[in-house]
């Protein structure tokens, strides 16, 4: 009798352990397909946003970008790993159907049969809108025109600016957000100099930033933006004659040290001798804006 109920017992607990060993094994095996699908999730994100970067970043340097609806920008990119092998691939459209003139960016990712898409709606940077040929950012501090011949068509020193030019944290986020870009002949382009810079001798298109003191060297033109954000300061009495058609801003949010100051400092203009103008284009400053990047107003997953 004894011997029967310890029979009965002893496959009671093998029938348990045999359940629980199968509620592990099923377990671990959901397990490793959550993580699984967790990766390739993942993966796929990563691809995907991989095609909107290289489609904001071809925008961005193609100068006078024609949208086409219906072809692709990218088509079947494949992305590699450090060993070289094929991790997935992704598709990406470019169309103009996103509202207030924007545009929309639509990358599709791929491995093996799962996909992800993500749309993004981007628009072109621009910087904030200059009321004058010459605007200062701050207040006028030293300013020499002994035997000046500069014709400046405008000036306004901190009147009436948006708060993004009359603020050390306003400026410095628009000069942390201007990126060089290429162009050449009569491109527009961006060209940064984090230093003090030498300008002579030259014709140039698009937005010049200065984070140092900009000294004019010899006879040169600009059509575009030219931004001298951090020590603020201009040196022109170069032999030659220099012209600006756009506009010149000037801003010192930087101390000699080059840290940022609690507001905008005065800016030193030493135009002793100079000769040349600057003139106020509206359509030079429009066109040196085509270098900024596009950036996103919204993301999301489709």
């Amino acid at each position: 009798m004894e011997r029967g109920a310890s029979l009965i017992v002893a496959m009671l607990i093998l029938a348990f352990l045999s359940i629980l060993g199968g509620a592990l094994l099923t377990t671990a095996a959901i397990e490793v397909r959550i993580v699984d699908n967790y990766r390739t999730n993942t993966q796929l994100l990563y691809l995907a946003e991989a095609g909107i970067e290289a489609a904001r970043d071809k925008l961005t340097t193609t100068p006078e970008f024609v949208v086409n609806n219906d072809i692709p920008l990218f088509d079947d990119v494949e992305v590699k790993d450090a060993t070289d092998r094929v991790v997935g691939r992704y598709d990406v459209y470019v169309r103009d159907d996103a509202p207030g003139g924007a545009l929309r960016i639509v990358s599709t990712a791929t491995i093996k049969n799962d996909e992800k898409t993500i749309e993004a709606v981007v628009t072109r940077a621009k910087f904030p809108y200059v009321p004058a040929a010459l605007t200062l950012g701050g207040s006028l501090g030293d300013l020499d025109l002994t035997d000046s011949n500069l014709v400046i068509d405008s000036t306004n020193v901190n009147n009436g600016l948006e708060t993004k030019l009359t603020t050390v944290s306003g400026l410095e986020r628009l000069a942390a957000g201007i990126g060089a870009s290429n162009g050449s002949g009569g491109q527009y382009k961006i060209e940064v100099v984090h230093g003090d810079a030498d300008l002579g001798s030259r014709t140039g298109y698009g937005i010049l930033l200065v984070r140092g003191k900009l000294t004019i060297t010899g006879p040169f033109t600009w059509n575009g933006l030219i931004l001298v954000i951090g020590q603020g300061q201009v040196q022109w009495n170069a032999v030659g004659s220099g012209h600006v058609n756009g506009a010149m801003f000037v801003a010192r949010t930087l101390d000699a040290d080059g840290n940022p100051l609690a507001q905008p400092g005065p800016v030193t203009l030493n135009f002793n001798a100079a000769t040349g103008s600057i003139h106020y284009d509206a359509a030079s400053i429009e066109q040196a804006g085509h270098g900024l990047p596009f950036i996103p107003i919204s993301i999301r997953e489709r």
